[in-house]
């Protein structure tokens, strides 16, 4: 008699882990092609930059240095706390797809935000900020809404295929 605990195999999990292509290797084609055209636009975008008349690089310097430590020591942070606690409040009680279409949303919201406001509009600039950013936000957000239900409905289908 065997004294481990006998297991059931549930028949809607596949015991084999999903494989991802190309991720058996390290460093695959895609990686170094990455590799070689980032490293071609950071290059490049660091030469025209020091030709430019008009780019200051000490002021870009700390400009570029402001930035990161802004992201690493009071940006990271607070998302990294938030995530935290929204996954402790959720815990599975919300679909993965409902919560993914709110992250995403808060994400574009964020990064839209200063666009639809219009700052950096000028008026002696008129071809600057000229587009009605709130209307492409808001587009954008019901793209996600749309392919977030469409997944909530795939799942919930599937589950009740499974309970069958």
């Amino acid at each position: 008699m065997s004294t481990e605990p006998d297991l059931e195999v549930q028949p809607d999990i596949d015991p084999e882990p999903a494989r991802i292509a190309g991720a058996e290797r390290v460093g695959g084609a895609a990686f170094w092609i990455g590799l070689v055209v980032g490293w071609a636009v950071i290059i490049g975008g660091v030469r025209v930059g020091m030709h430019d008349r008009e780019v200051e690089p000490t002021l870009l310097v700390k400009w570029l240095a402001g930035g990161l430590i802004l992201h690493d020591a009071v940006w990271l942070p607070l998302v990294a706390i938030a995530g935290a606690l929204a996954t402790f409040a959720i815990r599975r009680r919300v679909p993965a797809s409902v919560v993914w279409a709110a992250m995403t949303s808060v994400v574009l919201t964020l990064i839209a935000w200063p666009f639809v406001r219009g700052y950096g509009r000028r008026a002696d600039v008129p071809s600057a900020l000229q587009r009605n950013y709130a209307h492409g936000l808001i587009a954008y957000i019901a793209v996600t809404w749309a392919i977030a239900l469409v997944a909530l409905a795939v799942d919930v289908r599937r589950r009740r295929r499974v309970m069958r």
